[in-house]
């Protein structure tokens, strides 16, 4: 038994072992498929949790081109022109893949899809040979959905992590202070914020933390980035310029232009390389 559901977990219909199909509404959203499967032996269950769910849906016409040669379909120039054949004589027709814009237009393909339709010849010239001239029903095509170009970018971005060196008590205290820090952040005035009051409130309870927090970490870059960020706000930056000055120089003072400068003038950056990718997002 298996049961769809929207991603507000209301159901949009069942199907069974014997599958129907399932209409489902417009901006249903994430949709999720819920499989029911009985049997006395739990092993025989246990076997089935890889099981693949393959899923058939109605998805509109795509249309294909379709070429005179093989190298007219890969130059993507004319199209099958119209001939008449003798008893017992073939020809042949190259059909083209579906265009990337018109994959696009399909909400949800990805790789490995596979679409299935039917394609139908047209007949011979009325009345010089007998029947239909077409195959009930068409003659079955197919295209497996292969990866677009931007899902091949994704991939090459993709790098190892580098080895964590850390202890569990770094790693702990790492974590600590990252989230102090975020906190901090999120007690910085808007640039919206003008009553005084306020203000001056938000300034004491930001100030109390920073003080906290920079006690030990008075070197942690990005702690010094928000308070130059907090004395930078837009709307209090004239009545604040020499604390802005003096944050800003904290933050040059722990970045060693010579080695940055360095990097970005004749370092080559690896992405395919984990230690490589770990300096340049250190650096940026």
């Amino acid at each position: 038994m298996v049961h769809v559901y929207d991603d507000s977990k209301k159901l949009l219909g069942v199907t069974d072992a014997f599958p129907s199909g399932i209409t489902i509404p417009a901006n249903s959203g994430k949709l999720t498929l819920r499989l029911q499967i009985r049997h006395e032996d739990p092993q025989a269950l246990e076997k089935l949790n890889q099981q693949v769910l393959w899923v058939e849906r109605t998805i509109g016409d795509v249309s294909l081109s379709i070429h005179n040669s093989h190298m007219s379909m890969v130059a993507n120039v004319g199209t099958f022109t119209k001939r008449l054949l003798k008893r017992d004589k073939s020809t042949a027709a190259f059909v083209s893949t579906p265009t990337q814009e018109s994959l696009g237009k399909i909400k949800g393909l990805k790789c490995g899809d596979i679409l299935e339709g039917t394609v139908s010849y047209e007949a011979a010239t009325s009345g010089a040979l007998g029947g239909a001239g077409t195959r009930p029903g068409g003659y079955p095509i197919s295209y497996v959905v292969g990866p677009t170009t931007l899902e091949k970018k994704k991939d090459e971005s993709k790098t190892k992590d580098a080895k964590d060196e850390r202890t569990d008590v770094q790693k702990l205290e790492e974590a600590v202070l990252k989230l102090q820090v975020d906190t901090l952040e999120k007690l910085i005035p808007s640039s919206s914020t003008t009553n005084s009051t306020k203000v001056k409130e938000e300034d004491e309870k930001f100030t109390k933390l920073y003080d906290s927090i920079w006690v030990g970490n008075e070197k942690h870059l990005p702690l010094l980035m928000i308070q130059l960020k907090k004395q930078d706000v837009e709307t209090l930056r004239d009545d604040r310029l020499e604390q802005v000055i003096q944050a800003s120089n904290n933050v040059l003072s722990e970045i060693d232009e010579n080695k940055l400068a360095l990097y970005y003038g004749g370092t080559f950056h690896d992405k395919e390389d984990a230690e490589s990718a770990k300096e340049r997002k250190e650096m940026d």
